[in-house]
């Protein structure tokens, strides 16, 4: 019998797949085929067949790779018709407990690593909500709290909401926020979406994934949302640290330290809004893509979010 390409034999039903649950925007699942393990990523089409997320993540692993980095899984096969990959499997383990410096370490050197050798991206997009000053930033987030205040909620996620932009207008009112753009000196490469969630521990090296939304942005943007991630939290009294190690990359972006303290607060905000994504129509049609649809899913994802503004905005 002939040998067919993993692709293949997934299409003529050869192999069996496992679904991962970790996914909460794509249907992803290992398998194995001959003596191999693989990792497969269907990816949500979006709207009208849209395939930014994809050709996102695709073009930024293929950086990775040109680079030279050792800390992600190799990307093997690409199906731009179908809109999916296929990733070498990593046998690993997430992170457990809690989050020390020298993990932190690897996720900074990681950073570096990327900007070190950033020229090479210049033909990368943009990340996903990207942002090139303070304002754009803010004005980014309240975005997020517009799509929830046009869409149909119920009262307690209402009420919610409602709290959200109470404090976003409370925060906004405090500062007077710089419109200046940032140049493209100071724009760093962001794997965005970053952080312990989206990492593989394999005999003490991390290796990272999940790079639909990543491509140039802000550094501060990225040091806040690292930072306000709340699965496998990192706890800020690492922030300084972490933020000099960003900052060495970046000399001339004397502004950075200032501008994290001031956005931070509104970081969490966005990722209280994140969390509530699920109750978004396309988000919830995403969300059923994944397999994560029940009631229960929403349910917890409303408290989640409410703990996370108790623990971070009270």
């Amino acid at each position: 019998m002939m040998f067919l390409a993993p692709f293949e034999a997934i299409d003529q039903g050869l192999v069996e797949l496992k679904p991962v649950k970790d996914g909460a925007n794509n249907s992803v699942a290992s398998f194995k085929y001959g003596a191999k393990q693989y990792f497969l990523k269907n990816y949500y089409p979006g709207k009208a067949g849209d395939k930014s997320r994809f050709d996102r993540e695709i073009h930024f692993y293929e950086f990775l790779h040109e680079v030279g980095s050792k800390q992600v899984p190799k990307l093997l096969k690409k199906d731009h018709l179908r809109d999916r990959a296929l990733f070498e499997f990593i046998s690993g383990s997430k992170l457990m407990g809690q989050v020390k410096w020298p993990e932190i370490q690897q996720c900074l050197d990681f950073f570096l690593e990327i900007n070190c050798a950033k020229n090479k991206g210049i033909k990368l997009a943009d990340a996903a909500d990207t942002s090139r000053s303070p304002q754009q930033f803010v004005d980014n987030i309240e975005h997020r709290l517009k799509r929830f205040e046009s869409a149909e909620l119920n009262a307690e996620l209402k009420n919610f909401t409602v709290k959200l932009r109470d404090k976003f207008n409370l925060l906004k009112s405090r500062i007077k926020l710089s419109a200046k753009i940032l140049g493209d000196n100071n724009l760093c490469l962001s794997p965005s979406d970053f952080g312990f969630h989206n990492a593989i521990e394999k005999d003490g090296e991390f290796y990272f994934f999940d790079f639909e939304y990543a491509g140039w942005d802000d550094p501060v943007k990225f040091i806040c949302d690292f930072f306000c991630q709340p699965q496998n939290p990192v706890d800020e009294k690492y922030l300084s640290r972490f933020t000099e190690g960003v900052s060495s990359a970046f000399p001339s972006y004397t502004e950075m330290k200032n501008y994290v303290e001031i956005l931070m607060p509104f970081c969490r905000i966005k990722w209280c809004c994140i969390i509530l994504n699920s109750f978004l129509q396309e988000e919830k049609e995403r969300r059923k893509f994944a397999g994560k649809a029940g009631f229960d899913h929403f349910n917890g994802q409303l408290n989640k979010a409410k703990d996370y503004y108790k623990k971070h905005l009270e």
